[in-house]
């Protein structure tokens, strides 16, 4: 599930996953829901809300991991993307799935 500070998301699903409660309920979460980690995907968490997080992971002996998502510039260039189109694992075009 999910936590969030928002009140207005507090008891609702995003994309199916409920919002359980607010960073200050992540301890009691912890416990309650046998959590084993705890990953932080928002970009702008300010330092309080980090140490709040890093607390209750802590002491609830979970993992705690930041999710981070960066953009690259990527230059135009048929090779580049040629290459690109070849990594393994890495599918593209109408067939992709």
């Amino acid at each position: 599930g999910f936590v969030d500070d928002s009140l207005g998301l507090l008891g609702r699903s995003i994309n199916g996953v409920p919002v359980l409660g607010s960073v200050d309920d992540l301890g009691a979460l912890i416990a309650q829901h046998g959590i084993r980690e705890v990953i932080v995907s928002t970009p702008n968490v300010d330092h309080e809300h980090m140490d709040k997080v890093a607390t209750a992971c802590r002491l609830g002996g979970v993992q705690l991991r930041r999710f981070r998502i960066a953009l690259e510039e990527v230059a135009p260039s048929s090779a580049l993307i040629s290459d690109w189109d070849e990594q393994p694992g890495r599918k593209v075009g109408a067939g992709a799935g």
